[in-house]
């Protein structure tokens, strides 16, 4: 479903619940319209469902994520340091990175 249809949907629902003017279908009208309201400021070529996933990925622990990234082994190498291990990382136009470990090192290319 994308988000034009599930605007459709829910002005829908919304029509539906004004029908009735009971309490608690009161407040499911203001609950309607505040999610279409919400869902009209969010951008239209992004599906919906891709828009809550990435409103999430900030509570997401770095692990998890770095765990999801190595899942696609196609397009993401694990380069591991480990501790006290010296490593280093040369770039052509900015120069060299040299630590030491414990560090994952993710090299994606996409």
């Amino acid at each position: 479903m994308n988000k034009k249809e599930v605007i459709n949907q829910l002005k829908s629902l919304k029509e539906h619940c004004e029908g009735w003017k009971e309490e608690p279908w009161v407040d499911d009208v203001q609950a309607l319209d505040y999610a279409i309201k919400k869902l009209e400021e969010t951008t239209l070529e992004v599906p919906v469902q891709e828009q809550l996933e990435k409103l999430y990925l900030s509570n997401v622990s770095i692990k998890d994520l770095v765990d999801e990234l190595l899942k696609r082994n196609d397009c993401v190498t694990e380069l591991r340091a480990e501790p006290y291990e010296k490593y280093s990382i040369s770039r052509e136009y900015n120069g060299t990175i040299t630590d030491l470990g414990p560090a994952t090192i993710l090299r994606i290319i996409d």
